[in-house]
């Protein structure tokens, strides 16, 4: 729930894993009020790589209600997809300059043509986070052909240009920018560019810029390392790292960035695979695996873009936030480069006070009827806020039915270890719906489980019976213990 209306930062972040076959492919979105604000796809090739889908949008929310969704599909193939490690932020800012064009246009050109070009006046010199980001989708040629997008600040490139291969007439490649500058007073200027090579065409849409003035924010924590880094390492190695010391718990917006490239030691146009992941405190909170192209006849790197925005909140003490990259074959250079990381101290005005969480859907097996018998969760719910579940089942993974304890939608489950409602038996799909509220300091949830067993037929002579068994894993995990949910 909004307690007060008006022009609100949406930050979202989730992976995609198109099954391993040029034949699969798959998309995400995100959608606020049934506004669609953001769209990727990716085409599975081998291996279990997952493709991440990162953006922002400022957007005029009205105070109440307001429903933010993330949905995934099969675009073709008989093959399925996943999703997993979805992050959104919604925080209500000021002191902003934001512009967009969100119309696809198409270049052919092989110099950069301008997309969104934000002209601006500044009064008084300040620190600005600049955020950019576009989708692009190739137009004719072939789909190895070189797309480049770049944000120029005040005419200049700071590290910013993202180049892709294998780009399809059929998804969107997300193009995410992230960094933070000292503008003078006067006249400045941020422009999104985008070009192909050699031939062919290329199209780009939703293009945003947003800035930031740094005093919207209580305080601001960086680290950058802008220069190119490869490794043949198949451990992880850390590039950039920001280590902060605090006297008392605090919320913060988090946000990282860089690209990744791969490239073989021989000379041909072909490369491996790259991981790279986020911790903080060194717990693992987000990690990619991805193929970036190296073409050797141009010696031009695919540079995969990587940047993870969230809210986070950190206990008093010391903290290390880290990313870190490796190659996952030893005959390929792994290389990685423009990696920032930036903590952002939240300004309270404008907190959420209610916020409601449906999940995708869990398939419990084929065969057997399902038992569903507890729900065990781990959270913490400060004095005058509030947590409290429901679950719904289908057969179908279509039509869903939400269930409290009592049979019924107008009931919650509030503590761990309650008995899951008969209702819900034999269902073969399973989600969940979380409903946080809060009065001052946000409830904040960590594990969600619920014990369940399958009872199978056993075919006999006079017919079929029911007899109660066991899953190999009686618990299901539906909030990963590795995240963390709150308002």
């Amino acid at each position: 729930m909004i307690q007060n209306s008006g022009e609100y930062l949406i930050l979202f972040y989730t992976e995609l894993r198109p099954y391993p076959s040029p034949s699969s492919n798959g998309e995400i979105r995100v959608l606020i009020n049934g506004e669609e604000i953001a769209r990727t796809g990716k085409r599975g090739f081998s291996g279990s790589d997952y493709y991440p889908l990162m953006g922002f949008k400022v957007i005029y929310l009205d105070s109440g209600i307001n429903n933010l969704k993330i949905d995934f599909r099969r675009i073709y193939g008989n093959y399925p997809i996943n999703i997993r490690n979805i992050r959104v932020t919604v925080r209500k800012i000021s002191n902003f300059f934001y512009e967009e064009d969100e119309f696809e246009t198409e270049s052919s050109s092989s110099s950069y043509t301008t997309k969104l070009k934000y002209e601006f006046n500044i009064g008084i010199s300040d620190t600005y986070i600049v955020l950019s980001y576009g989708e692009l989708q190739a137009g004719n040629g072939s789909f190895r052909i070189a797309r480049f997008v770049r944000t120029l600040v005040n005419n200049y490139d700071p590290g910013s240009e993202m180049i892709k291969y294998h780009i399809t007439r059929y998804s969107y490649v997300p193009y995410f920018f992230v960094k933070d500058f000292y503008l003078s007073e006067g006249l400045n200027s941020i422009e999104i560019q985008y070009r192909v090579d050699p031939s062919g065409s290329v199209k780009l849409r939703r293009a945003r810029i947003l800035l930031i003035k740094k005093r919207d924010f209580l305080y601001l924590y960086s680290s950058t390392d802008e220069t190119e880094t490869r490794t043949l390492s198949t451990s992880f190695e850390t590039k950039v790292s920001l280590n902060v010391y605090l006297t008392e718990q605090k919320d913060f917006v988090l946000v990282t960035h860089s690209y990744l490239g791969s490239k073989r030691i021989s000379s041909w146009n072909i490369s491996h695979r790259v991981e790279a992941r986020i911790l903080v405190d060194g717990q693992e909170i987000s990690r990619i695996r991805v193929r970036p192209y190296y073409n050797y006849a141009s010696s031009i790197f695919e540079y995969f873009p990587y940047s993870f925005p969230i809210t986070l909140s950190l206990s008093s003490g010391a903290h290390v936030i880290e990313i870190q990259w490796r190659t996952l074959h030893s005959s390929y250079y792994a290389y990685i480069k423009n990696a920032r990381i930036y903590l952002l101290e939240i300004n309270k005005i404008g907190a959420v006070s209610y916020g409601e969480l449906v999940s995708s859907y869990f398939d419990t097996g084929e065969y057997g009827e399902t038992r569903y018998e507890k729900i065990f969760f781990d959270s913490f719910v400060p004095s005058g806020s509030g947590i409290k579940f429901q679950l719904a089942g289908s057969n179908d993974g279509v039509n869903f039915k939400w269930f409290g304890p009592d049979g019924t939608d107008t009931t919650y489950y509030t503590f761990s270890g309650q008995d899951i409602s008969d209702s819900l038996y034999g269902k073969r799909y399973i989600r969940y719906k979380v409903i946080l509220e809060s009065q001052g300091i946000s409830p904040e949830l960590y594990e969600l489980k619920i014990l369940c067993f399958k009872d199978y037929y056993i075919n006999e002579p006079e017919g079929s019976d029911l007899n109660p068994g066991k899953r190999n894993f009686p618990f299901l995990t539906l909030f990963l213990p590795y995240q963390k949910l709150f308002l």
